[in-house]
């Protein structure tokens, strides 16, 4: 894989937020929509969106390594088939570096996620255990 386009939305400093799913095109908007639109106190989520279908197909250990091959993140976000599929757009939310450790997070609630992530006022199992049954964090209760 060229982790060139990686690179360039590294170079950011923002978070990743890496499109790997590209048969619905319909629900691409919906996502963008979603984790730009600030929370009700203003929150968002620091983000550099990877929108290259270069990409299509790329398996999250794939992305993982090219992150890790050129940079010390902790962490990043995946837009794969369920994202795209499922109507609630879970984004994949994995913990670097390897072993992979990873949970979903509907768009509405990522702001949390990667603003709390990014400046380590809490861990990634805070947010691991906080999901529901299916995996998917949609909110402290």
């Amino acid at each position: 894989m060229d982790s060139a386009v990686l690179s360039k939305a590294l170079a950011t400093g923002k978070s990743l937020l890496v499109r790997v799913d590209f048969a619905s095109e319909p629900g691409w908007p919906e996502i963008i929509d979603a984790v730009t639109k600030p929370s009700e106190d203003g929150f968002l989520p620091q983000l550099a969106i990877v929108d290259d279908s270069n990409l299509c197909g790329e398996s999250p250990d794939n992305i993982a390594a090219a992150v890790l091959s050129v940079s010390a993140r902790s962490f990043l976000f995946i837009a794969d088939r369920e994202t795209i599929g499922n109507p609630d757009h879970p984004i994949l939310c994995i913990k670097l570096p390897f072993p992979l450790k990873f949970f979903r997070v509907v768009p509405a609630e990522m702001w949390a996620v990667e603003n709390n992530l990014a400046l380590a006022n809490m861990d990634f199992e805070d947010f691991c255990d906080a999901a529901d049954s299916d995996g998917i964090f949609r909110g402290f209760a």
